[in-house]
């Protein structure tokens, strides 16, 4: 294999010491590691530092630099065959040529090169990783790439489809207005993206900041600045691989005694780069269609792979699938799932060839009690006793007899004083597999939802100030969810270890900054229970006013909590329930302090016309069932789709969910192990229908319908509400909620803009007046269990502020 990395500019000796050789430079830019997964294991390679002036390469008689797509292709072919002048032995091996980026064209064009020479070389195959093999293409996808990863306001969105889209077409290089916007989406991202994988969080220097994106494709010259060989900020599994350090790989190559291992000549004095911005700048490059090229390699029986990584935006994977597909090529296998390690690691397309893998304390309780007078039926020397702590320093060591001894002799008289005196009837005394110390209190008991339905609930106070702190009351999904996963999985403050005895500590628990109800809803779910005779029904209304019932009762129970802000928060279905339920609280008679409510991934909109874009571009459904929707489902406008349409658009639903099988629909990024009913999930709906949504009545996608009236008349009383979405959750996309916030048709505070945490990208932000919109970068359905303290971050940000301020 020969291998070639892009640039123009760039050397393949980052490809060697980073990205796929057999060591691996080390941060001290001295040592190597070895590298477990390098393809060497399988294959010889050669890594040649291309064109001239790139690292070592030299020209000893010209300084000149100049050089083009053809005369690269040519010097590329005439290095490949001296090589093999100096390795005779490997002449007859089965050659192939890969690299990447800007590779993309030279390795079809010098393989087209060496097969006009006639060469005597066992040409076998070529590949290419995130090529750039037509930028038109590019340009043509990048803008709607970056919308449907959540990087384009709603409303910019549909002013750059009102400007530079008409007649089902979109040209992304129309002058004058459509060039204002795109450079507004710029200017929104400039500093902040990783372009070249938008979900890693290596840090940018302003410098790789400043590329052209309409120029496509120099990247890897302004890509590598300072980025930190690790991201320590996070303990995500996507962010958990290192981010490359050329600082590290300079040192290393300009080392005089590497220089002499290498038998670099002693009179080359120039330092070693990874890229040459003078040769960039003296490369000229022309019409970047590589078609033509790919087609005579494929006629003459060259082999061809074309991998992608799905999120880099400067060369998107889309341009790939694009390009493909327009070869014209016979199609052996539509797009599917490939695995490793069980996995899905990708989606491939057959064209001729196989693409493959791709208690109270005392004194507090003395400070309560002493507020009323000593029963009157207390031994004389006790009711002595607390007369004199009435009035004396809490700390008096006889304060601590007068409770003990009201707490002796008043069970039966004085059962209001002593429920002062002794723990809350439902507080945990001890939880069983919890082996560290905690600093909050936690209850468990039931709630009264109606005459025969019981809720159960799961209260943990503050660890910040319970008496102060806000009061939130937190909902799952379903319908038939339980949020006891909400506070064992997500957002509480102990964790269910692996040996499903145990319990562990959560640094990002949401009590750190607010009391939280959990309450299991509706009943049937959980502990939650009915007397009297079994009956299921329920529906979205029944649901709202037995969870209102159930906090009444809750204040009943906590009368401390009354007066605190309150808040409702839930995700998924919770869509539904939590504004149909602050609703019930706004219209209700019982006084309830409600400041506001916040839904994460929260199903809100009953059409689906999000569902099939954001697969598209996600890179799951093939371009030929993708070309089918549309005509099928779209008519003759590409964003005017209806993809609930039935006849001949629901047949190319079908066979466009047929390729999602193995998919985590949850987050498409997150690599969990799926069971088969899971994985087999009925896609045809962007919620899985699980059994308990047998409850749910047909009556209740009415209450769906009028859910933007629900959030509205909320907005409109002063009540704010907070959108939170994971990004990468395929059954509650996040352009859902956006283009739902957007209809909302509210006064529009702060345009799409970029939110940090710990000085990264967390994700992004639309404010308007009274609701925020925001997307949790990487992140799938339940973003505080993956992006914990992003998301903790967000939520104790939006619980600070008032109505009438930006988040």
């Amino acid at each position: 294999m020969f291998w070639f990395n892009g640039g123009p500019g760039c050397s393949s000796l980052f490809g060697l010491l980073i990205e796929l050789g057999p060591y691996f430079v080390n941060d001290d830019g001295e040592t190597l590691r070895e590298n477990p997964n390098s393809w060497n294991k399988f294959a010889s390679v050669v890594f040649i530092e291309s064109t001239y002036g790139v690292g070592y390469s030299f020209n000893p008689d010209d300084d000149d630099k100049t050089n083009d797509d053809t005369r690269a292709a040519k010097e590329h072919s005439a290095a490949i065959q001296h090589f093999f002048k100096l390795h005779p032995k490997f002449r007859s091996h089965p050659t192939y040529i890969f690299g990447e980026s800007y590779g993309g064209i030279y390795v079809p064009m010098m393989a087209v090169e060496l097969i006009h020479a006639n060469a005597d070389i066992n040409l076998k195959g070529i590949g290419i990783g995130n090529g750039a093999v037509n930028r038109e293409i590019n340009v043509e996808t990048t803008m709607p790439f970056l919308y449907h990863h959540g990087f384009i306001d709603e409303r910019i969105w549909q002013d750059i489809q009102s400007e530079c889209c008409g007649s089902g077409y979109c040209n992304y290089t129309t002058p004058g207005r459509c060039q204002e916007l795109k450079d507004l989406v710029w200017e929104a991202n400039y500093g902040n993206i990783n372009a070249y994988d938008i979900i890693r969080d290596c840090e940018i220097s302003e410098e790789r900041s400043q590329f052209d994106l309409d120029g496509v494709w120099h990247e890897q010259l302004k890509k590598r600045s300072s980025q930190k060989t690790s991201n320590t900020s996070t303990d995500d599994d996507v962010n958990s691989l290192q981010c490359f350090n050329e600082h590290a790989l300079r040192k290393y190559l300009n080392d005089d005694q590497v220089r002499k291992a290498l038998h670099i000549p002693e009179n080359i004095v120039k330092t070693w780069s990874d890229c040459s911005s003078s040769v960039y700048d003296a490369y000229y490059r022309g019409d970047i269609e590589m078609s033509s090229y790919v087609k005579k390699l494929i006629n003459s029986d060259v082999k061809v792979l074309m991998y992608y990584g799905d999120t880099d935006y400067v060369c998107n994977f889309m341009m790939g699938q694009k390009f493909a597909h327009q070869l014209g090529l016979p199609l052996l296998k539509q797009k599917s799932p490939w695995f490793y390690n069980k996995q899905v690691a990708g989606t491939s397309t057959q064209k001729l060839i196989e693409y493959q893998a791709g208690n109270f304390t005392m004194d507090e309780v003395a400070v309560r009690i002493l507020k009323e007078p000593p029963p009157e039926n207390v031994d004389p020397a006790c009711k002595i006793l607390c007369g004199i702590c009435r009035w004396w320093p809490i700390h008096v060591p006889a304060c601590i007899s007068c409770v003990a001894c009201i707490a002796g002799q008043c069970i039966d008289t004085h059962g209001e004083i002593l429920q002062l005196v002794q723990s809350h009837p439902d507080e945990i005394k001890s939880l069983p597999g919890l082996n560290f110390d905690i600093n909050f209190k936690h209850y468990s008991g039931f709630l009264n939802a109606s005459e025969t339905r019981v809720l159960h609930y799961w209260f943990v106070e503050s660890q910040n100030d319970p008496e102060k702190d806000p009061l939130m009351f937190w909902f799952n999904g379903g319908p038939g969810c339980s949020s006891l996963l909400g506070l064992l999985t997500e957002l509480g403050p102990y964790f269910v270890n692996d040996d499903g005895v145990t319990l562990r500590k959560n640094p990002n628990s949401w009590n750190k900054f607010a009391s939280i109800v959990f309450l299991e809803s509706p009943y049937g779910v959980g502990y939650s229970y009915k007397t009297g005779e079994e009956d299921t029904s329920s529906s979205d209304d029944i649901s709202a006013k037995e969870n209102y019932a159930a906090i009444q009762h809750f204040f009943e129970l906590h009368p401390k909590f009354k007066n605190h802000p309150t808040y409702i928060f839930g995700e998924s279905y919770a869509g539904i329930y939590v504004p149909m339920l602050a609703l019930e609280i706004i219209e209700g008679s019982t006084p309830i302090n409600l400041q506001g409510i916040g839904i994460g991934n929260g199903l809100v909109k009953s059409d689906i016309d999000t569902v099939f874009p954001f697969y598209y571009w996600h890179g799951m459904i093939d371009e030929s069932n993708w070309q089918g929707l549309q005509s099928a489902c779209c008519g003759s406008y590409a964003n005017a789709c209806n993809y609930s349409s039935d006849g001949e658009c629901q047949e190319w639903k079908w066979k466009s969910l047929a390729q999602l099988r193995g998919i985590n629909i949850y987050d498409i990024i997150r690599d969990c192990a799926m069971s088969t009913e899971r994985m087999n999930a009925d896609l045809s709906y962007i919620w899985p229908k699980m059994k308990m949504n047998e409850m749910r009545n047909d009556n209740d996608d009415d209450d769906l319908v009028n859910v933007p009236e629900f959030v509205k008349k909320i907005v409109d009383v002063g009540v704010k509400v907070l959108l939170y979405y994971g990004d990468t959750d395929a059954v509650c996309n996040f352009l859902m909620g956006q283009t739902f916030a957007n209809e909302l048709g509210l006064p529009l505070w702060k345009k799409k803009s970029p939110w940090f945490y710990n000085k990264q990208v967390a994700g992004f932000s639309t404010v308007y007046e009274g609701l925020t919109f925001l997307t949790v970068k990487d992140v799938g359905h339940m973003a505080p269990q993956w992006k914990p303290a992003e998301t903790a971050y967000a939520v104790e940000e939006f619980l600070r502020y008032p109505f009438k301020t930006e988040i």
